[in-house]
């Protein structure tokens, strides 16, 4: 998985995460203290996270580092196979 791709699917996860709570973008950064445009940033895969934020929104969220990672094995797994298909044909 490259740097970007990693960045928006972290960004996307957070933004799932978010949105079951049925929270804006704009309250959500007030909650964690960002700034509205760093955090929309963020969920777009636009900002270089750094793990401290990460763990201040995962707090947030009430969900740990390992539960926000847990799928992302899952994905680069199914990556790994589909890109080994595609060279076997």
């Amino acid at each position: 998985m490259k740097k970007l791709e990693a960045q928006n699917k972290i960004g996307q996860k957070l933004k799932d995460l978010r949105l079951k709570k049925e929270k804006s973008h704009e309250n959500f950064a007030f909650d964690a203290e960002f700034s509205r445009s760093y955090y929309w940033k963020i969920e777009k895969g636009n900002a270089n996270l750094t793990l401290n934020k990460l763990f201040e929104i995962l707090e947030i969220h009430k969900i740990t580092l390992s539960e926000f990672f847990d799928d992302f094995n899952e994905i680069i797994l199914c990556e790994r196979k589909t890109k080994r298909n595609k060279l076997e044909e």
